[in-house]
């Protein structure tokens, strides 16, 4: 088994190579990145992954992405955002996985002093996985004819890729990361798209004690 990593990126140069110096630990078949114009990557991105730049378009952006992977020998592709971060226990949990679509129901926000747990979607989304983290298969990428996305999507990102693959008769196997026996954190700044207390209020999250994240 192989696992290319897709992701997109946008400003935040410095989480985004603290994003490749980490997953760059991991034996991967290689990371395939679509940037945007003035993201100020352009001079350490390509040394560090495969990086071409995009109109900041993100459906489009992502599909770009997903082109690019479709060039390597990977049996298996993980989508992660550029600020989402993966332990090394949870990489080791993936190698072992031969399906066809795996997604995580819980994960992590920090800021880099505070840290919550997204315990799993409420409401009427109760159940669905989040999107940072899905592992999916070359047979998979296949049967949605490698184009996970609608390309004039802004946002809905994450549920038009789950629908895709539901649709083309990809089931969906759930993960909890205290099964995984690793953790996914996604780092927020004040210029993602939804900064910690925006994302933290609007999924209910529980907050950490401080140093969580340390030890």
């Amino acid at each position: 088994m192989s696992i290319a990593i897709i992701t997109a990126s946008w400003k935040r140069p410095e989480v985004f190579l603290s994003f490749l110096n980490n997953t760059n630990k991991y034996n991967h078949a290689g990371i395939y990145c679509a940037g945007s114009p003035r993201d100020d990557c352009g001079h350490f991105a390509p040394k560090l992954c495969n990086y071409e730049r995009v109109p900041n378009i993100m459906g489009s952006k992502w599909n770009h992405a997903v082109r690019m992977a479709h060039k390597s020998d990977a049996t298996h592709f993980l989508i992660l955002g550029s600020d989402d971060f993966i332990s090394p226990n949870l990489w080791k949990y993936y190698q072992t996985l031969k399906g066809d679509h795996y997604a995580l129901l819980d994960m992590y926000f920090s800021d880099g002093e505070r840290t919550a747990y997204l315990p799993g979607y409420s409401g009427k989304h109760v159940g669905t996985p989040i999107g940072a983290g899905r592992l999916v298969s070359r047979n998979a990428m296949e049967a949605i004819q490698w184009k996970p996305f609608i390309n004039t999507l802004a946002r809905g990102l994450d549920s038009c890729f789950h629908r895709k693959l539901n649709e083309a008769g990809i089931e969906c196997t759930k993960l909890w990361m205290k099964d995984t026996g690793g953790i996914l954190v996604d780092l927020k700044s004040p210029v993602s798209m939804n900064d910690f207390d925006k994302v933290t209020r609007k999924h209910e999250c529980v907050m950490m004690p401080d140093g969580w994240l340390d030890s």
